[in-house]
C-alpha cells in the first residue's frame, strides 16, 4: 500500500488541474476538447478507485443473489473479480438457457439494480437513479 497522496487524490488532482488550470489556457478549441475529455476519464477512475472493493464485494453478493446462491465473499482483490466473472457467466447461461418465468426475471431485476446503479452512478455521480423521476428529491 502507498502512502499519501493515494492514487484516488492524484486522479482527482490531475483531472482538477487539467480543467482548471489548463483548459482555459488553451486557444486551441480540439484540444481543449481533448484536455477536457482527459480530465472527465480521470475524474472518473477517481470515482472508480474509491470504494472499489465495497463496489466488488455487493456486486458479487448481488449475482449471487440473483443466482440464488449463498456464499462467503473471497478475499478482496483479485479473487473477488475472478468470482464476479465466474457468476457473471453462469448468470449470463441461466439466462440464454433457461426457461424464466415472470417472477424469476423480476427477482433477477430487482438483484441486478444495484449493480447497475453502482456502475452509472461511477461514470456520473449526479445522475438520477429515482424510480420515479417526477418526485422530487
Amino acid at each position: 500500500m502507498q502512502d499519501r497522496p493515494d492514487k484516488e487524490a492524484l486522479l482527482e488532482a490531475v483531472a482538477a488541474f487539467l480543467a482548471t488550470d489548463v483548459l482555459p489556457a488553451l486557444p486551441d478549441r480540439a484540444l481543449s476538447f481533448r484536455v477536457r475529455i482527459a480530465a472527465h476519464v480521470l475524474g472518473g477512475l477517481a470515482r472508480e478507485v474509491r470504494g472499489e472493493e465495497a463496489r466488488d464485494a455487493a456486486h458479487l453478493s448481488a449475482l449471487w443473489k440473483g443466482l440464488g446462491r449463498s456464499q462467503s465473499l473471497p478475499a478482496p482483490g483479485e479473487a473477488t473479480r475472478a468470482a464476479i466473472v465466474d457468476a457473471e457467466a453462469a448468470l449470463a447461461a441461466l439466462v440464454r438457457d433457461a426457461e424464466l418465468d415472470d417472477a424469476t426475471l423480476a427477482a433477477l431485476r430487482t438483484a441486478m439494480r444495484p449493480i447497475l446503479a453502482a456502475q452509472v452512478l461511477v461514470g456520473n455521480p449526479r445522475f438520477d437513479l429515482r424510480d420515479d423521476p417526477e418526485t422530487p428529491k
